[in-house]
C-alpha cells in the first residue's frame, strides 16, 4: 500500500471519461440493463482505490487493506471522493494521529473479499443526505444504487 500521493495513483484507475459516464449512470431516476451493462464493465475494466487506517479508529476496520464500516466494505472510483470519505472520518473521530494508506485493487478482488467476509461493497459512498452511490450486494451478488 502507498501513502496518499496522488502522483502516485497512476495505475489504470478509472479515467476521468469513464467516471462522467459512470456517474450520469448512477444518477439517473431509472436504470436499464444497459446501463447496468456499462457500469459492470468500468467496474471490472479498471482498479478501484482503497483505503485503510494505520491507526486505531472506533468503528473500524480493515479487511485484506480494504475499510470496513458499519459492516460494509468501502471502496472508491475516484481519489477526491476517497479524500472528501477520510476527511469525513477525521472529523467524526478526531484528525490527531489518524493517518491512512491508500492504494488500489481490481473490483473482483473486492468482491471475494466481500463475499467471503458476507458484507456488502459500497462504492464511493458519502454520508450526505440525497447522495446516490454503487452498493455491491453480497447476498445476490447484484449491483444497486442505493442512498443513506
Amino acid at each position: 500500500m502507498m501513502q496518499p500521493n496522488e502522483e502516485d495513483f497512476d495505475h489504470n484507475l478509472i479515467p476521468e471519461d469513464k467516471l462522467a459516464i459512470l456517474n450520469i449512470k448512477v444518477n439517473k431516476a431509472h436504470r436499464k440493463e444497459s446501463d447496468w451493462d456499462v457500469i459492470k464493465d468500468i467496474l471490472k475494466e479498471y482498479r478501484i482505490i482503497t483505503t485503510e487506517t494505520m491507526t486505531n479508529v472506533p468503528g473500524i476496520r480493515v479487511i485484506d487493506h480494504v475499510l470496513c464500516r458499519n459492516g460494509a466494505l468501502f471502496v472508491f472510483t475516484n481519489a477526491e471522493d476517497c479524500k472528501d470519505y477520510i476527511n469525513s472520518i477525521a472529523k467524526t473521530v478526531g484528525s490527531e494521529g489518524l493517518y491512512f494508506n491508500i492504494g488500489s485493487m481490481a473490483f473482483e478482488e473486492v468482491v471475494d473479499i466481500a463475499d467471503r467476509e458476507h458484507m456488502d461493497i459500497y462504492i464511493d459512498a458519502k454520508h450526505e443526505k440525497n447522495h446516490r452511490f454503487i452498493r455491491y450486494r453480497w447476498q445476490d451478488k447484484t449491483l444497486a444504487v442505493a442512498m443513506f
